[in-house]
């Protein structure tokens, strides 16, 4: 259908006045997790004529070609947004017998008045609803809007089809989904001098695991620009010196991040993540016996700890961790031997 938006002062000549197919390929699921990041890819294809000749489109309407509501023609949110490059970072949608394609595909023009273009769509909006959507473009000669659904005049008598998106709800999630694996990397079992490695995990609701593509320790006083972290010497005495201390590094990147704000007097951090995994976050605790007492760092950042972490399907998680085992983890002690403290400094736990 054509929708009047004339605007004074431009040319009385049209860019086009005709259209031969407006058309969109669904090179991926349909469904989409309605997060702003996982995406769905169209290939669209359009040919546009002059008088009846082949006639090319300018940039202007290249770049305006979207999607509106197939019934009532309206514009989408700004919850919708477009892109003509793949984000590599997040998965297409999961979905049985439905792969997305991994051909490469070009915008460029195969003849006079012939364009291709992928697009690549994200959504925030309308989680759990089904849409039928139309493809739509904007002339730029007097800013008529063209849309291909069933309402069309005779101006564009070919034009009808319709898109079909599926934005799907986030999923919730408890501590049971995330696993939390505890490695040593530095140090002998025992010792007061280590480091370990707790590896981050998803299983999902299904039972599927999805890996994590960012993680982060969100910074102090909700600064996210700096790396958070938590610390914790044995006892708060100005003179002691046994301390651990915790970081984080991104899935599969071998820098460590620490809270800057935090005073290890002059121990030395490492600077680098021991063993990172590519599919899991890595939350790092290192112990050491030289580490001089700070009380704004003992009575300030003595932790619970808030983690942020996007997975493969762009879906943002927010969990928790503290010093000390939970009751599910921490194991029985031998005979004769105390029970760990419950907020030791040797062990962590996560949280939700």
């Amino acid at each position: 259908m054509e929708k009047d938006s004339a605007v004074a002062g431009r040319e009385d000549k049209p860019s086009f006045n005709g259209v031969g197919e407006f058309t969109a390929t669904v090179l991926s699921p349909t469904k989409l997790y309605a997060n702003g990041r996982q995406q769905i890819y169209l290939e669209v294809l359009i040919t546009t004529m002059l008088d009846g000749e082949p006639y090319d489109l300018k940039d202007s309407e290249k770049n305006s070609i979207r999607l509106v509501n197939y019934n009532s023609e309206a514009e989408l949110s700004a919850g919708w947004k477009y892109s003509e490059d793949r984000n590599e970072n997040y998965e297409f949608y999961s979905e049985p017998g439905r792969e997305a394609s991994t051909a490469s595909h070009s915008p460029t023009p195969t003849k006079v008045g012939r364009y291709i273009r992928n697009m690549y769509v994200t959504t925030t909006e309308d989680a759990g609803l089904s849409r039928k959507l139309a493809l739509a473009i904007t002339r730029e000669s007097d800013g008529l809007v063209i849309i291909a659904n069933s309402n069309n005049d005779s101006d564009f008598p070919s034009l009808d089809y319709a898109v079909i998106v599926e934005p799907q709800r986030i999923p919730t999630y408890t501590t049971n989904n995330y696993t939390f694996e505890k490695q040593r990397v530095s140090g002998a079992e025992g010792s007061p001098v280590f480091i370990d490695n707790y590896y981050v995990g998803l299983i999902t609701n299904s039972n599927v695991p999805v890996a994590f593509k960012e993680m982060q320790i969100k910074g102090d006083d909700d600064d996210e620009s700096k790396p958070g972290g938590m610390a914790k010497w044995e006892d708060k005495d100005p003179d002691e010196t046994f301390a651990s201390y915790v970081g984080y590094g991104e899935p599969g990147d071998s820098k460590a991040h620490y809270n800057p704000n935090i005073v290890l007097g002059t121990h030395v951090k490492e600077e680098t993540v021991r063993s990172p995994m590519a599919n899991k976050g890595t939350i790092i605790l290192a112990g050491d016996v030289d580490i001089d007492f700070h009380a704004d760092s003992a009575n300030l950042h003595g932790g619970p700890c808030t983690v942020n972490a996007v997975d493969a399907n762009g879906n943002g998680h927010t969990f928790y961790i503290r010093f000390g085992k939970s009751a599910a983890n921490a194991e029985e002690p031998a005979a004769g031997a105390e029970a760990p403290a419950a907020d030791s400094r040797f062990d962590l736990t996560l949280y939700t």
